[in-house]
């Protein structure tokens, strides 16, 4: 699930680690690369890399 979604990033819930690297595709908004930039909680802020 995705929170805070901005034109920068997001917050994501689950266990990941720092530097794990994704591709994300939201609905209605395209497809990014994305790396965790930080995680605690169960929660983590990705940063999109780019936009395709």
């Amino acid at each position: 699930m995705f929170e805070n979604v901005s034109e920068q990033g997001c917050c994501i819930i689950g266990d990941f680690k720092i530097g794990e690297c994704f591709v994300v595709t939201l609905p209605k908004i395209g497809t990014f690369g994305a790396q965790v930039r930080w995680a605690i909680g169960g929660r983590a802020g990705l940063r999109f890399d780019y936009v395709s």
